[in-house]
């Protein structure tokens, strides 16, 4: 899934809920530019918070909800994916995944690409549910 260039410049809050065959996220640099909160649950097949977050310096809360584990420890003070989230205040975990409730991290043969579009500007919160 792709959130390009300029794309949703008023959205304020983004909620991604049980996109279940979601792998991969990329934030563009200047998409969601006044992206306050932010919250990700059970997107198990996600594996890392995009790069792009770290420029989005609007972004107040970030909440993470029923992911696995090796995500959560990801973002987490000390993980590897933590210096794209740093500068974000508030940062709730919560139900973490056990390991032996994880999906296979293995790469699907023919995997598609969402490219999300904005719809238009008036738009200030939006919801992503399963796939």
């Amino acid at each position: 899934m792709v959130f390009s260039q300029g794309g949703f410049p008023h959205l304020e809050f983004l909620t991604l809920d049980y996109v279940v065959m979601l792998k991969e996220w990329r934030v563009e640099k200047e998409a969601m530019p006044r992206l306050q909160r932010l919250r990700i649950s059970g997107c198990r097949g996600l594996r890392a918070v995009p790069d792009g977050l770290q420029e989005i310096t609007t972004l107040k809360e970030l909440t993470i909800n029923g992911m696995p584990s090796r995500f959560c420890s990801r973002v987490g003070e000390g993980g590897e994916d933590f210096y794209k989230i740093k500068h974000v205040p508030s940062l709730i975990i919560t139900n973490i995944l056990p390991l032996d409730e994880e999906p296979e991290m293995e790469e699907a043969a023919g995997a598609s690409q969402v490219v999300a579009v904005p719809a238009g500007d008036f738009h200030q919160e939006s919801t992503v549910e399963g796939m």
